[in-house]
């Protein structure tokens, strides 16, 4: 389509000092995981940690889901 750029991937998750966080913000990895396992929505992660988007829940469990044997 003209006049679109090129889209760059985004990153959701980042490992910092050993810890994988979701995005730019302090929320772990391992937090996200937790609820998921637990059988809680993606709205609902959203509420419990409003610094979180649902894109950036999704990502992460994405990335997650992807990585499962190395996390």
């Amino acid at each position: 389509m003209p006049g679109l750029g090129v889209l760059m991937p985004k990153e959701y998750v980042k490992r910092i000092e050993g810890v994988y966080r979701v995005g730019g913000t302090r929320v772990s990895l391992d937090s996200i995981v937790y609820l998921f396992r637990e059988g809680m929505s993606v709205e609902s992660m959203v509420e419990s940690y409003p610094a979180l988007t649902m894109e950036e829940v999704h990502g992460a469990l994405a990335f997650y889901l992807a990585n499962e044997d190395e996390i």
